[in-house]
C-alpha cells in the first residue's frame, strides 16, 4: 500500500509540475497590443483626435464664415455619435452661424471627412 501512495504522490507532483511549467510559458505580449492598450487607457488617442476636430471646425468655421473676428468667438467641443457641438461666445453669434448651418456642416463634413459628423449643435459657453 505504500508503494500505491508513494506513486500517487509522484503522479501528483509531476502534473503540478506540469501545469506550473504551462503557467509561466505563454507567450509575451506584442509590444504593438502593449502600446495600444496604454494609449486607449491614458486617452491619449482621444486627446490627438480632440485636436484634430479643433483644426478642422476653425478651418470650416474660417471659410465658411469668412470673418475672423466671429470664428474665433466659436469652438469646437465634443462629438458624440455624429453631433459635434460647437461652443459659442454669446447669443448674437450663435444667432448669426445659425444662418450659415448647412454651409458650415458641408464644410466640416469635407474638413473632416472620418470623423462622420451628422450635425452641429451650437451652445453658448465659456471659449477657451
Amino acid at each position: 500500500m505504500d508503494q500505491d501512495v508513494a506513486q500517487k504522490l509522484s503522479d501528483l507532483c509531476k502534473r503540478s509540475e506540469k501545469e506550473r511549467a504551462g503557467f509561466y510559458a505563454r507567450r509575451p505580449k506584442r509590444a504593438g497590443d502593449v502600446v495600444a492598450a496604454v494609449v486607449a487607457k491614458h486617452g491619449y488617442a482621444a486627446v490627438k483626435g480632440a485636436d484634430r476636430v479643433r483644426d478642422g471646425w476653425a478651418k470650416a468655421a474660417a471659410e465658411v464664415l469668412g470673418d475672423a473676428a466671429i470664428a474665433g468667438m466659436t469652438a469646437a467641443g465634443a462629438l458624440k455619435r455624429g453631433v459635434l457641438e460647437v461652443m459659442v461666445a454669446n447669443h448674437v453669434v450663435m444667432q448669426e452661424i445659425n444662418f450659415h448651418r448647412p454651409a458650415l456642416l458641408a464644410a466640416t463634413q469635407t474638413a473632416l471627412s472620418d470623423s462622420k459628423i451628422t450635425a452641429l449643435r451650437f451652445k453658448v459657453g465659456r471659449i477657451t
